[in-house]
């Protein structure tokens, strides 16, 4: 795995001013699996309208943690990536680009390596090649730039002989930050979610208002799952249906398969807290064969699913306004996400000051879940960015919340008994209890709308501490 931080002109990212390492690599508690973090502080502010705006600003935190898959029987490579990348645009201004990358196959992580190293300098090239019709660059020339760099990156990656690119590719999941907004692009099933700070009022008698983050997802996943990718890859003869059904255990009904993954579809993008897991999911095999079985309809590399007409690597691309309610993004792999939902990243990575440790108490807390309900694990790869957050106390956050209601939904005083009161606790202390597994996510759920006392032992927190 590769995390790369870099600029042609200055330094991408300073130290962050908290006594922390820029890097560090550390065993998981159970000796299986690795994590790996850096961190740092932009040296210009993000989200401003003009440079002016960019000058007055304070700075924005970015961190990013990686852990290393396990398996009972074998040890893979880290094939996540990661990358942050300054440049400067025509009309003067700065622009950001920061990206995940999840490689598969032989060599995704030699596929995901070689695109965080090329995409960004591609899509400055791009950049640059903007004439601005006035004094700031438009949100059109910005997406075209992106979509010409990833075709350019995916031309120059099929040409490459030293890598194994027939079955092997990566997912990439950007985002570039520049005065005009946030413009995301992507490609494969990682995912961007950004936690946008909203007011809601308690249904309590005293109707407290309460700040709290609302997860707004800013990318859609790449999968056979979504009728329009569904639909495309069946226009190239390809087919798409359970393992089951391609290997003759069960018997393949095209109507039952659609209405099925249509209400899954549905029910799985509707704001709130749960998600259908499919135990046999959708997936792509050749028309008259039992493979290849991809669970993916977009991806840079994978030579054999280009050639089919199943897979491709252009980037879908969208752009919002960055607002002063942008407290977090989140970009991550599907390895983050397998077990939690977009909420439950907000939530847990709300919770901390500092971007790097809400990076790695989200890197554990999906882990453990890993641990707890598959007989693997997959990489996990996250990358915290923090917004408008100088004078945010994280504790004072209400984090329960549903995003379609943005309802405040407090428990009961008699059932918070028992919960650890998460503002009497250290960053430290919360990433210690989720790592030794005594803090599950209905737990931090739960912890989190706590007004008790924090009932844990001493000696227990000085234990998991130690």
């Amino acid at each position: 795995m590769g995390c790369t931080q870099s600029s042609p002109t200055s330094p991408e990212l300073a130290s962050v001013p908290q006594s922390k390492k820029e890097a560090k690599f550390a065993k998981d508690t159970n000796g299986m699996a690795k994590c790996s973090s850096c961190s740092g502080v932009f040296v210009d502010t993000l989200g401003a309208n003009n440079e002016m705006e960019l000058r007055q600003k304070k700075s924005v935190h970015i961190s990013s943690s990686t852990k290393q898959n396990w398996y009972p029987t074998k040890t893979k490579p880290n094939q996540d990536s990661c990358v942050a990348y300054r440049f400067k645009a025509p009309d003067g201004t700065s622009v950001h680009f920061i990206a995940v990358l999840d490689g598969h196959g032989d060599d995704g992580h030699k596929i995901s390596q070689f695109v965080a190293q090329n995409l960004p300098q591609m899509v400055e090239r791009k950049c640059l090649q903007i004439v601005p019709d006035g004094p700031t660059m438009d949100r059109g020339d910005i997406e075209k730039a992106c979509f010409d760099a990833h075709a350019a990156c995916q031309e120059i990656l099929l040409k490459k002989t030293d890598i194994e690119l027939l079955w092997s590719g990566t997912t990439c999941c950007s985002i570039l930050i520049w005065t005009g907004g946030i413009t995301v692009c992507n490609v494969g099933d990682s995912r961007v979610v950004m936690g946008e700070l909203v007011t809601s009022t308690t249904q309590d008698p005293g109707g407290d208002e309460k700040v709290l983050f609302a997860a707004k997802a800013l990318s859609r996943d790449h999968i056979p799952l979504r009728k329009d990718e569904r639909d495309r890859v069946k226009k190239s003869g390809c087919r798409v249906i359970t393992i089951g059904q391609a290997v003759g255990q069960q018997e393949i009904d095209e109507d039952a398969n659609e209405h099925m993954w249509t209400v899954s579809e549905r029910v799985n993008e509707k704001e709130g807290d749960e998600r259908i897991y499919t135990v046999d999911p959708p997936r792509i095999f050749v028309a008259d064969g039992s493979y290849p079985g991809y669970q993916f309809t977009r991806a840079f590399g994978d030579l054999a699913g280009q050639r089919m007409g199943a897979l491709i690597a252009e980037p879908e691309i969208s752009t919002i306004r960055f607002l002063s309610t942008t407290g977090l993004i989140v970009l991550a792999t599907d390895g983050v996400f397998e077990y939690l939902t977009d909420q439950d990243v907000i939530d847990v990575a709300s919770l901390f000051k500092f971007p790097l440790d809400a990076c790695e108490a989200v890197t554990e807390i999906a882990y453990k879940n890993w641990r707890d309900k598959d007989v693997r694990t997959d990489d996990i790869t996250i990358t915290c960015i923090h917004c408008n957050r100088e004078d945010l106390d994280p504790m004072a956050l209400s984090m329960s919340v549903r995003n379609g209601t943005r309802m405040v939904n407090e428990p009961p005083h008699e059932k918070q008994s028992g919960l650890p009161n998460f503002r009497n606790l250290t960053a430290d202390a919360i990433k210690g209890y989720i790592r030794s597994g005594q803090l599950g996510m209905q737990q931090v759920r739960a912890g989190l709308r706590s007004n008790e006392s924090f009932l844990f032992g001493e000696s227990d927190l000085m234990d998991i501490k130690n």
